[in-house]
């Protein structure tokens, strides 16, 4: 462990109150250059660092380039003291993460597993099936390459390329996508708040196209500006429009074409990207879809997010997170496809996973207490095959959450019972850190009408 190989080598510097950094020997980057690790250091050659911050900031970088997700392992140590000169060197061993995944895709059709699970009773009809490529790291400059080919319910065929560094400055950098996608079933109206789906034997009901080039500046290590350009094209079966929903996408229509300029600011300062503990998040996004290519289809949307964990003791933290979204309409009514509210991606409070709440405003609070019961790390070297692996961290939680939500909307509160009304939810969960880079989740949740209900969830650090 890095505190412990830290104080190993601390005892000569303990008369002074600090040192000056000689030099920064990286070692075990195989494939990743070296900038890239100096890159999220907040120290370089010929800083001083004082001892009494020593550990909490040996502490911080290690995290710090853990959330990289480029490394499973990591050792801060100091080495060469020199007490006359009060210099030291520095020591960063490292093991690389696996960068490359290549693999079958057994990919859902739904919005998530639990959805799934519960409504579709555990379908194998609706898994997307396909060969994923992707490379974490394709030249060691931290840039990812993925390759999607996907057949199912969805098929779906995707390049997309980050480099993350161009300039010398190593702070701007470009991304690029590419995406076309056929779905042979849609969700084409939400009804009692879930999503009501049709299937029409082989038939494609809608066609997604989609090419994107950004670019991305990034001053120092919490500091993060992203501006895309996207161009879109979708079109769907004309019986949608006329016998299913004539609001899917604008009005009246079957095509729709149109630009999207997105900004987003992120400033992070937390321990664990993938789980924090201790630090806080701000975000915001302002996104503006149509108006250039169809001034029918035009509005504004603007995104703030605010996050904040308090470290109360090695075991215990406590966090909350804020966000909000409000949207400016300038065109016609906005269509169905885009009326996404709460319920998708990252946007769920606990106990409602199996609903959706659709409209273009919303606000919500989620509060957590993390309690953490075990904290190991099990040596598997006689049973792993793959070196980056055989050192095995396991850190187990226990999560207390209490969400609370709304969301404002003037179309659909007629059917959807959950829309324009204050909503709130509590949760107990089991929660699981593998690897510094992969966290799992099993939830217990209840919401206010008293249903409740298991629910699961996982992310990755590099997806």
């Amino acid at each position: 462990m890095a505190v412990v190989l830290l104080f190993s080598g601390i005892g000569p510097l303990l008369s002074q109150a600090y040192f000056v950094v000689q030099s920064i020997d990286i070692s075990g980057n195989k494939w990743t250059k070296q900038y890239i690790v100096e890159k999220e250091l907040d120290f370089m050659p010929g800083d001083t660092i004082l001892l009494d911050k020593l550990v909490t900031r040996f502490e911080n970088n290690k995290n710090r380039l853990l959330n990289t997700g480029l490394f499973n392992q990591l050792d801060l140590n100091i080495t060469n003291w020199d007490t006359e000169l009060k210099t030291a060197s520095v020591s960063i061993q490292i093991v690389e993460n696996w960068f490359w995944y290549p693999s079958p895709i057994f990919e859902l059709a739904d919005r998530s597993f639990n959805e799934w699970w519960y409504e579709h009773n555990a379908s194998l009809k609706r898994w997307n099936l396909g060969i994923r490529f992707m490379h974490i790291n394709m030249t060691g400059n931290q840039d990812k390459l993925k390759f999607n080919f996907n057949a199912g319910f969805t098929q779906k065929y995707e390049v997309d390329y980050i480099f993350p560094y161009l300039n010398k400055e190593n702070s701007i950098g470009a991304n690029f996508n590419l995406l076309y996608v056929t779905y042979k079933e849609i969700a084409f109206e939400t009804r009692d708040n879930k999503l009501n789906f049709i299937r029409l034997g082989d038939q494609n009901l809608l066609n997604r196209f989609r090419v994107s080039f950004g670019l991305n500046y990034r001053k120092n290590q919490s500091y993060f500006h992203s501006m895309v350009l996207e161009y879109n094209h979708k079109s769907i079966l004309d019986t949608i429009r006329t016998h299913l929903n004539p609001n899917y996408l604008t009005p009246g229509k079957d095509k729709l074409s149109h630009l999207t300029l997105d900004y987003k600011f992120l400033f992070t300062n937390v321990d664990k990207k993938i789980y924090p503990r201790s630090g806080y998040r701000y975000l915001f996004y302002i996104k503006k879809e149509g108006g250039i290519l169809n001034n029918e289809f035009n509005y504004f949307q603007l995104t703030a997010a605010v996050e904040k964990q308090f470290r109360i003791t090695d075991n215990y933290s406590s966090g909350a997170k804020l966000k909000v979204q409000k949207t400016i309409n300038l065109g016609e009514e906005i269509p169905y496809y885009y009326m996404k509210g709460m319920g998708y991606f990252d946007d769920v409070i606990s106990g409602y996973q199996l609903y959706v709440i659709d409209g273009l405003d919303y606000i919500y609070l989620q509060s957590t207490q993390k309690f953490q019961i075990l904290d190991i790390e099990y040596d598997l070297n006689k049973y792993m095959p793959f070196r980056q692996f055989r050192l095995f961290p396991l850190q187990l939680f226990i999560g207390v959450h209490g969400d609370l939500g709304y969301v404002g909307d003037n179309r659909f509160s007629n059917y959807n019972s959950l829309n324009n009304q204050i909503l709130y939810g509590a949760a107990l969960s089991l929660d699981v850190l593998v690897y510094h880079n992969y966290f799992y989740s099993v939830e217990f949740a209840i919401n206010h009408l008293g249903e409740t209900g298991i629910f699961l969830k996982g992310v990755n650090t590099f997806e």
